[in-house]
């Protein structure tokens, strides 16, 4: 588990999520009130499906959303989002007392790349695919 997380607030424009995201190279971000409680989380996943329609308004207008220059236009709406519009509002999570095999298999059943560690509400870690291979199965099952 890492316990320094980086969150942004739900206000937080989609421009300085992404920002966030590029320069700390990083693929998801909890987000968080004042209180530091979990409101969701952000994945580069939806991030890029904001860029685009739903299913159902693509099926309703196919000839409008495969005109590029339509896409483009729509995707020009992004800079008015912020993270509260983009998040993911239903988060899978774990406690500090989970055993890590319980964060493996909620991460596989659930296919997610990571689950924010949460204790009385607050955000107190995170627990990334990464963290999990190397920290846990790269010791039981590494070559070395």
């Amino acid at each position: 588990m890492t316990t320094h997380v980086l969150t942004v607030q739900e206000d937080a424009s989609y421009h300085d999520v992404v920002n966030i995201l590029l320069q700390k190279k990083i693929t998801g971000i909890p987000v968080v009130d004042s209180q530091g409680r979990l409101c969701g989380i952000i994945s580069e996943k939806d991030l890029f499906h904001s860029l685009f329609p739903s299913p159902e308004e693509f099926y309703g207008d196919m000839a409008f959303y495969k005109n590029y220059e339509n896409i483009e236009h729509d995707a020009s709406k992004i800079s008015d989002m912020c993270a509260g519009d983009i998040m993911t509002k239903e988060v899978i999570t774990v406690s500090p007392q989970h055993h890590v095999l319980v964060a493996c298999s909620l991460i596989a059943v659930h296919h997610v790349r990571r689950l924010p560690v949460v204790d009385e509400e607050k955000l107190v870690g995170i627990v990334t695919t990464n963290n999990l291979y190397r920290n846990y199965l790269s010791k039981f099952f590494g070559g070395e």
